[in-house]
């Protein structure tokens, strides 16, 4: 195999150029051109470094003692940016912007124990149009949680979503093992506080159901001020003024 590499005197700027063979300008590999921008696998780079791989399968490698990444700047699939750990797509921006990561992401956090990973500062997960289906969770088991899971350091974890057994949603103290769900919202649209069924009369009213060990209240209050309790405890309902 013979090898050149020399000025090409026929080319627009007079770009320095390795290729193959023994004519300068033909089967170029590496151009650099006047401006200093250089091409490998295009003889007309337009910027400082481009490369082109007419196959849409791998552009660069990033090659490491154990391991190697590639990053295609196409992928076969309009204009996009792939990324591929040891060969295999891990991570996809896609030309209209679309984002795809096969496995987790940690925003804040490098520990991740979900899909999605969030921590640290406020608004950490912002929505300005509301209008749309902004923020979806799915599941693909009927024995998954689905929702938020705010998890504590110093407190008990708390959960907001679906649970598996049924469509209501819940917030509850966890969402593995056997939480104690605090709160029930049904599609019906009754609620109940201390009960996972609330009640249900036939005639379809909406119902707020607050279910105790013992003794139930309801807190009257007033610009923050308390003004008075509706109680139960058992036996009797009692209506009090604050004192």
């Amino acid at each position: 195999q013979n090898y050149y590499i020399g000025i090409d005197s026929s080319a627009t700027g007079d770009p320095l150029m390795i290729g193959t063979g023994k004519v300068v300008g033909t089967a170029t590999k590496i151009t650099m051109d006047s401006s200093g921008n250089v091409g490998i696998g295009t003889s007309a780079p337009a910027r400082q470094l481009e490369v082109k791989d007419s196959s849409d399968t791998v552009n660069i490698r990033l090659q490491g003692s154990v391991g190697y990444c590639d990053i295609s700047g196409n992928g076969g699939d309009g204009s996009d940016f792939v990324v591929k750990p040891e060969g295999t797509e891990k991570f996809r921006v896609k030309e209209n912007g679309n984002v795809l990561v096969v496995n987790q992401v940690g925003i804040g956090t490098t520990s991740l124990g979900s899909k999605l990973a969030i921590q640290g500062g406020a608004s950490d997960l912002t929505s300005s149009n509301i209008g749309d289906n902004n923020l979806r969770f799915t599941h693909d088991a009927s024995s998954d949680y689905i929702g938020i899971h705010f998890q504590g350091t110093a407190v008990t974890d708390m959960f907001f979503g679906r649970e598996p057994s049924g469509d209501d949603l819940i917030i509850s103290t966890a969402n593995t093992g056997s939480p104690a769900t605090l709160v029930t919202f049904q599609q019906n649209g009754n609620v109940g506080i201390g009960v996972t069924a609330p009640y249900s009369p036939a005639s379809g009213r909406k119902i707020l159901t607050l279910e105790g060990t013992s003794n139930v209240s309801i807190e009257l209050a007033v610009n923050g001020a308390r003004k008075g309790y509706i109680y139960h405890n058992a036996t009797n309902i009692t209506i009090e003024n604050e004192t």
